[in-house]
C-alpha cells in the first residue's frame, strides 16, 4: 500500500506515527507531508519505504522528532535546512548518500543525530568545525558508525555538550581526532594513522 496524501490536509495535527508496517514495504513518502506545519513529532520508521525523502519534510519548522529510520531511504540530505525546533533526529539503516549537510550544527536545538549505517561518504564543514559560528550548543550525540566517509573536517571546536560520538566502520584517513569532554568516543575499524594524542590521557 502507500501512504494516503491527504494526510498532508490535516493541518492541526502535531503528531503522526506510522511504523512497524510490513504492508508499505514499496511505499514512499508523501511530499504532501511538508504542509503539516504543526507537527511536532513524525515517526515513518521500520517500514522498508523507498525513495527519496522530499525537500518539503526539512522545512517543517515544529518538527521536534524525526525518526525515518529502518527504511529503504535513498538520495541526499538537502544542503538547507527548516528545522529549527528539532531535537532528535533518526535517518540511520538507510541508503542516504553523499554528504552530511553542515546546516545541521545550525539547529540550535539538535540534542541527537543519529545517522548510522548509511552511505554517506562526507561531512560538510559546519557541523564539526568552525567554518559556522552557530554550532549546537546542545547537540550530545552523534552515530555516523557504517557509512562510507573518508574524512572529518578540521578545525573541531568544543561543542560543551557532546558526550558520545561514534564514527567507527568508516574509511576516515588522516590523524586521530580530538574531542574534548566526552563520554563515549568511538574511532573503530577506520584507517587513522599517526601517534595517538597525549590530550586523549584528559578526556
Amino acid at each position: 500500500g502507500q501512504i494516503p496524501t491527504e494526510l498532508g490536509l490535516l493541518q492541526s495535527l502535531t503528531y503522526l506515527d506510522i511504523s512497524y508496517h510490513e504492508h508499505l514495504t514499496e511505499a514512499t513518502i508523501p511530499s504532501e507531508l511538508g504542509n503539516l506545519l504543526s507537527l511536532k513529532t513524525l515517526d515513518m520508521s521500520h517500514n522498508g519505504l523507498r525513495g527519496t525523502v522530499a525537500s518539503e519534510l526539512f522545512g517543517l519548522a515544529s518538527l521536534e522528532e524525526l525518526n525515518l529510520s529502518w527504511n529503504v531511504l535513498s538520495g541526499s540530505l538537502p544542503l538547507s535546512l527548516g528545522l529549527i525546533s528539532l531535537r532528535e533526529m533518526n535517518l540511520s539503516y538507510n541508503r542516504f548518500t553523499g554528504m552530511l549537510p553542515g546546516a545541521l550544527g545550525s539547529l540550535e536545538s539538535l540534542e541527537v543525530l543519529q545517522m548510522q549505517n548509511n552511505r554517506l561518504t562526507s561531512i560538510e564543514q559546519g557541523l564539526l568545525s568552525n567554518g559556522n559560528e552557530t554550532l549546537s550548543s546542545r547537540l550530545s550525540t552523534i552515530d555516523l558508525y557504517f557509512n562510507r566517509i573518508d574524512s572529518l573536517p578540521t578545525n573541531y571546536v568544543r561543542l560543551p555538550s557532546l558526550s558520545s560520538i561514534n564514527i567507527a566502520f568508516n574509511s576516515i584517513q588522516g590523524s586521530l581526532p580530538m574531542f574534548k569532554n566526552v563520554a563515549q568516543f568511538t574511532l573503530t575499524a577506520n584507517q587513522f594513522t599517526g601517534s595517538i594524542p597525549t590530550e586523549y590521557g584528559l578526556l
